[in-house]
């Protein structure tokens, strides 16, 4: 067999039409008579909506003339951004002028903008909310007490995975064309079979039963273009609503405040080490901002903060953890999937709480791994239950250590010129596929 490794791969289904300029991503796709959408969004992180007067004899919809919809503000903005109202319009300029006309009469509530703030429960996310701890899980393996009490060194900090905005080159769109028995949408989605699922079940009541969901071009995703968000639906229940073809785009404003954010994880900890550098378990509390309370978004979301916890011991031997997992409510936008969705962020977390154990210690941060590291495995269960096929982990930190001192030498070269410079490690495994077969 032809060693396939190293060799450069010869690309030959994208990219002549993009290098040609022939790429035909959704803003691109236009039919005769369309409709323009521009969604009218809440000024506020938390208000309700008292009132929405629309533009005489504009063609505008408000969540009160709409069907129920996941995501979509009818009597209560819960972040800002959030879709509360539709104008449309034979150009897209004169939807957005419309859009500006739209009067909202917003009744401000108190905001909950921090997790610190939403954990004394004050101030709620939502009205009806009891408390603004959503969700909680616990992950504890092995014997946290015990390895404690055998510390030569204990650790405690609090590590923070910020909140990130995944803003792709292409926001999100979508146009819905009706022709009487089908419904064909062109989105800049990653989820195509589940808008297609969703749109069916939403649009059969009104005798909809045939729809194609058409995947063009997609300029980034990076995990925000998962979720089938509430724009998608609506459009195309107006495509079937007006009989006319229903276009769609959002603004980078809109693409900010609107399109689902990633990781706003922290992890509150403290880890115990012997003096030989071995870790012997961590105790915490990993705390995630979902974002707006929406009950079908944050139970999914939350997986990503569970996965964090699981993943905590990395590639290390580590046989006792006691993390406590909060999910909060807060009013901003919601958190979904984003370059990893739990992963880095827990290896984050993980190779940190490394770093300060061997400042702590006066060790090398190269050697604590050495320490710690597991070795080569095959179908290795972790202690919390996360499973790894293979890795030579030791062998790979063999390998690398010539290069890691080469690494410290220019920095100190450097740094004796005036220089910042620095050096790190971390050890890290990605999922390569959702099961072994694919």
């Amino acid at each position: 067999m032809a060693r396939e490794i190293g060799r450069p791969v010869k690309r030959i289904i994208e990219d002549p039409s993009l290098i040609t300029g022939k790429g035909r991503f959704v803003y691109d796709i236009d039919f005769k008579g369309t409709l323009y959408a521009v969604f009218i969004r809440s000024q506020y992180s938390h208000a309700k909506i008292k009132s929405i007067r629309c533009p005489e004899g504009a063609l505008c919809y408000t969540a009160k003339d709409l069907p129920e919809l996941i995501g979509l503000a009818k009597e209560e903005a819960i972040y800002q951004g959030q879709p509360l109202a539709v104008v449309l319009a034979e150009d897209e300029y004169k939807a957005r002028d419309l859009a500006e006309q739209v009067e909202v009469e917003y009744e401000p509530l108190p905001s909950v903008i921090n997790v610190e703030e939403a954990l004394k429960d004050v101030k709620k996310a939502k009205s009806d909310l009891s408390s603004n701890i959503v969700l909680q899980d616990n992950v504890e393996i092995g014997d946290v007490n015990s390895a404690f009490k055998k510390a030569y060194k204990v650790v405690e900090a609090e590590i923070i995975n910020q909140r990130v905005i995944p803003s792709a080159m292409e926001p999100r769109g979508a146009v819905a064309y009706f022709d009487g028995r089908r419904l064909t949408v062109w989105s800049s989605t990653q989820n195509v079979f589940g808008l297609k699922d969703t749109l069916l079940q939403f649009l059969s009541k009104y005798g909809v039963n045939d729809v194609r969901v058409v995947q063009p071009f997609v300029g980034g995703a990076f995990g925000s273009k998962i979720y089938i968000y509430p724009e998608e639906v609506i459009i195309s229940y107006l495509a079937v609503l007006t009989g006319k073809p229903i276009k769609w785009f959002n603004t980078r404003t809109e693409e900010f405040m609107s399109t689902n954010h990633g990781r706003d994880m922290r992890l509150k900890f403290k880890a115990a080490f012997d003096k030989e550098g071995k870790l012997l378990g961590i105790e915490g509390t990993l705390i995630m901002d979902l974002g707006a309370p929406i009950m079908e978004i944050y139970e999914d979301s939350f997986g990503m903060a569970t996965t964090a916890a699981r993943l905590l011991v990395g590639r290390y031997k580590v046989n006792a953890i006691k993390v406590k997992v909060l999910g909060i409510a807060t009013n901003k936008t919601f958190i979904g999937p984003y370059r990893g969705a739990g992963r880095p962020e827990a290896t984050y977390f993980i190779e940190r709480i490394l770093n300060l154990g061997a400042r702590a210690l006066g060790v090398d941060q190269f050697e604590i791994r050495e320490v710690n590291i597991i070795d080569e495995v095959s179908h290795y269960n972790t202690p919390t239950g996360m499973y790894y096929d293979s890795g030579k982990y030791r062998e790979a930190l063999k390998i690398a250590k010539p290069s890691y001192h080469e690494l410290l030498r220019k920095r100190d070269e450097l740094r004796a010129k005036g220089k910042l410079a620095g050096v790190g490690v971390a050890i890290v495994s990605e999922i390569a596929s959702w099961d072994r077969y694919c």
